[in-house]
Parts: structure tokens; C-alpha cells; sequence
């Protein structure tokens, strides 16, 4: 149900030991985050990857509903907690994103809806 609403895989199969993971190809740039020096992480579809078993993710409903139905985008988005290792795809490089510190504001992308990168969802 969570993967439905949040528009990511409903099937995120788990691997266990050591050694290397293989990933199928992509034209995208994977960029490793660590959750644990953000506190929280909530994403905008498509963005998830894989992540370390120890986080939690859970299904974070849109502070906006009326934008995220006018311009098509689901009515929530994918929150991850907890301490350890996130793999995004993203379009840039890590070099490239632009980090933008919010206190008590919204930040609203240029169709008019709100971007969740980070914030605190606790």
C-alpha cells in the first residue's frame, strides 16, 4: 500500500552479507546519503534507490494537496528515518544540487509545487 501512494516499487527485496552489489544500468547519477546528518529525508517520486535495512520509510502526505494534484504528482511522498546509508538517482551529480537551509518556509519549484528534499518529518 505504501509503495501505491507514494508512487515508489511496493517490492524492495533485501540482501545480506558481504561483498558487491550490482545495479543495473543508468544513465542517472547515484549520490549516497547519510540520513543520520539530516535527521530525515522526504523524497520526491522517483528519486529512491536502496537504502541500509536499519531505516525506516513511511508515507508522508503533501502539506499542499491542491498543487500536487494540479500539476499531477501523487498526494504523498516517501520519508525516511533512522541512522545509515541512502542511495539516490539523481540527474546531476552530487557537485551540482543546490542546497537550500528552510526555517519555518516552503520552498515552491517553478510549476508551483512545493520540493521535498530534506526536512524534518519526525
Amino acid at each position: 500500500i505504501k509503495g501505491a501512494v507514494t508512487g515508489e516499487s511496493a517490492v524492495k527485496p533485501q540482501y545480506s552479507g558481504y561483498g558487491q552489489m550490482m545495479l543495473e544500468p543508468t544513465y542517472k547519477h547515484i549520490i549516497m546519503v547519510d540520513v543520520a546528518q539530516w535527521g530525515s529525508i522526504v523524497l520526491d517520486d522517483g528519486l529512491f534507490l536502496a537504502c541500509d535495512s536499519a531505516l525506516k520509510q513511511k508515507a508522508v502526505m503533501r502539506s499542499n494537496i491542491s498543487s500536487a494534484v494540479a500539476g499531477g504528482e501523487g498526494l504523498f511522498n516517501l520519508g525516511i528515518t533512522g541512522n545509515g546509508i541512502l542511495c539516490l538517482e539523481s540527474f546531476c551529480p552530487k557537485e551540482e544540487l543546490i542546497e537550500i537551509e528552510l526555517k519555518d518556509d516552503v520552498l515552491i519549484r517553478q510549476n508551483g509545487n512545493p520540493t521535498y528534499f530534506a526536512a524534518d518529518i519526525a
